[in-house]
């Protein structure tokens, strides 16, 4: 969201806003956005619509912005509006004026009405996606990781929405999703969302009620989540969640009672500009210095002095800058890193499952210590600065520096990361799955006989999205990545242990708070897994019941070993990276590891966390130590025979 500098009378309540520099390129459907700013284009435009009806508005604006996102703003403006002079037979008139029109706008066909159970129902989160943005992500970005998407919004009047395009999967082409127009409300819902449109201001008050629910307690709810610091994103249609005390949003990762904030480094894959300046402004952060460091963006061009955006290109054009960490500055010299799995969009935030590490405070060292000093355990310093060096980016020397001022003594993660090129002699295992599976021979251990887990514990990965893995399952999944998981290259494939991958079925997603627009985090293509149908026998399906997150649709990827009775864990992986060659890296003849894309994430060891062999994860084997929250249950349920993954292809 834009300063806006010049000030001008709105129209519908009196009050003097500022205008919103972006002007008639405004794209924001947040009421605080409006609340805050005047939009004199809108404001002319709604009351054109008022007296003559929708017929009046123009069939395009310039390729600035979509009709449909017009619509959406004007029923905002009109429910900002009502609720400052109430007038209830006009407010219903115009109401039922502006709504039919929208109605009409999005071809909802009555004839072909989309199953109650498959249209997410809450009004909680009907009113807070009313209040979404229309993102359009148009680049032509061809790696595995995420989709390339027009994030999911909903009309003002219907709440349907339009689905997330895919990107390509390795061999996959790049296709976009076509308007879901043919899915249609049933009459009651449609009067029922019509009823939400009129009350836009109460979506703000969700929104204000649950900042109020986290405000001034996450700095003890970050203490209390010691000693793994490891969250789930809330979901805004399971209630539960929000009082979960793992769960956490973005704007509590920047809350003041953290530390007074004096600048921070986002590094993502997908940005929504104006709604990651609303989560530093809802966090009281605005105007802080910002270093942006992103894939694809929804501005072209950022004139804000407070922010430095680079946009990160990887070399190959199948890879994709797909890391999501954040590190914050404090004005005491110290620092905290984030790690986790959310693009930097609303969707992201909203019904989908995420994954968050939030480090403890790093302080800053004395001034006469030498700037090696600080190193954790885990060298989670080192590996983080070679991270950031390999960008060769100037705009991330100040945050070197800062983290080379830092104590990092107490983290007790690891830093596991990829960064593209054929990475080979001292290099090649510090990035990938070679990393980590350097770190896994090297420190896990289960019993005092043995260097490695036995066979017996599986290796469980579940991601939201998948690769090219080949025509046979050794020639990757069960090759590269089940050794390096096992704990060494070398290991032969018949003592190597099982290994499972979660991922949702077709029914999981038409199951969720969203129905079928669930699956647009979930780029996997039909065409790519009829080349690789052997993967079938080794799928099991998305359930988090013990989370109350099953119907959120799980954009979190984690890897991870279990125990044969399901009661422990050896190692824990949280990370961006998806099940990709591109993200992992595949082994060359010549020995190197070859890496296309960006990826960040955080290995859990047992002896460096709890200082034993294994982490708990059910309390009958815990003693003193912490249970893991694992985000999914176990045992794993398997797919049926009648079921299939979820193909972004559905959306087609």
């Amino acid at each position: 969201m834009k300063d806006c500098r010049d000030t001008e009378s709105n129209s519908g309540s009196g009050n003097i806003k500022k205008e919103c520099d972006y002007g008639d390129r405004c794209y924001r459907k947040n009421p605080a956005h409006f609340q805050e700013f005047s939009h004199q284009h809108l404001h002319n435009l709604l009351e054109t619509c008022e007296r003559k009806g929708l017929q009046s508005l123009p069939e395009d604006f310039r390729a600035k912005i979509s009709r449909q996102t017009v619509l959406e703003q004007l029923n905002i403006l009109r429910s900002l509006k009502s609720s400052t002079n109430r007038n209830p037979t006009t407010d219903e008139t115009q109401a039922k004026k502006l709504s039919i029109g929208l109605t009409e706008t999005t071809n909802v066909n009555s004839e072909n009405k989309k199953p109650s159970s498959s249209v997410e129902s809450s009004s909680t989160s009907q009113r807070k996606r009313q209040s979404s943005s229309t993102d359009v992500w148009s680049s032509s970005e061809k790696g595995p990781p995420e989709q390339k998407r027009i994030s999911p919004n909903q009309s003002g009047s219907t709440g349907k929405q339009f689905p997330s395009t895919g990107s390509s999967m390795g061999d996959q082409s790049n296709k976009g999703i076509k308007d879901s127009s043919d899915v249609a409300l049933s009459s009651e819902e449609h009067r029922n969302r019509m009823q939400q449109a009129r009350n836009m201001d109460e979506a703000m008050k969700y929104f204000q009620d649950v900042k109020k629910r986290s405000q001034g307690n996450i700095c003890e709810k970050h203490k209390a989540a010691a000693p793994y610091y490891f969250f789930l994103t809330s979901v805004t249609d399971s209630r539960q969640t929000h009082k979960e005390p793992l769960s956490i949003q973005m704007f509590d990762i920047l809350d003041p009672s953290l530390g007074d904030l004096e600048s921070s480094l986002q590094i993502n894959f997908m940005v929504q500009f104006g709604w990651l300046m609303a989560q530093y402004y809802t966090a009281q952060q605005r105007g802080k210095p910002l270093t942006l460091l992103y894939g694809e963006m929804d501005v072209d061009k950022l004139k804000f002095p407070n922010v430095t955006a680079v946009n990160v290109k990887p070399p190959s054009p199948f890879g994709s800058h797909h890391t999501k960490m954040c590190v914050m500055a404090y004005r005491d010299g110290s620092v905290r890193v984030c790690v986790h799995t959310a693009n930097l969009v609303e969707s992201d935030w909203d019904n989908r499952v995420q994954g968050v590490w939030l480090s403890p405070l790093c302080p800053a060292l004395p001034l006469d210590t030498d700037s090696t000093a600080g190193e954790s355990p885990t060298n989670f310093k080192q590996d983080l600065i070679l991270y950031l060096s390999a960008y060769r980016l100037p705009e991330l020397q100040p945050w070197i520096s800062k983290l080379r001022r830092a104590d990092f003594s107490h983290i007790n993660v690891f830093f596991v990361a990829s960064t593209p090129g054929s990475h080979k002699g001292v290099d090649s295992d510090k990035w990938g799955h070679a990393k980590l599976s350097s770190l896994l021979k090297r420190h896990v251990q289960i019993t005092p006989k043995s260097s490695s887990p036995p066979p017996s514990w599986q290796i469980i990965a579940q991601c939201s999205s998948i690769g090219s893995l080949g025509p046979q399952p050794t020639a990757w999944f069960c090759g590269e990545v089940k050794q390096a998981m096992s704990g060494g290259m070398g290991l032969a494939l018949q003592s190597a242990p099982p290994i499972r991958l979660v991922y949702p079925t077709f029914d999981n997603v038409a199951g969720s708070y969203d129905g079928l627009l669930g699956g647009g985090c979930l780029p996997y293509s039909k065409k790519t897994h009829e080349k690789q149908p052997w993967l079938q026998q080794y799928l099991y399906q998305w359930k988090s019941d013990s989370r109350n997150r099953t119907r959120a649709m799980p954009h979190i990827k984690t890897y991870c070993r279990v125990s044969p009775d399901l009661s422990q864990l050896a190692w824990f992986h949280l990370t961006s990276a998806n099940l990709s060659k591109a993200a992992w890296g595949s082994l060359t003849k010549a020995g190197a590891i070859s890496i296309l894309s960006y990826e960040a994430g955080v290995l859990f060891l047992p002896k460096f966390v709890v200082g034993s062999n294994s982490f708990p994860i059910k309390e009958e084997v815990a003693g003193d130590m912490p249970v893991f929250p694992m985000p999914y249950d176990l045992p794993l349920t398997p797919f049926s025979s009648r079921d299939v993954p979820w193909f972004m292809d559905n959306l087609s």
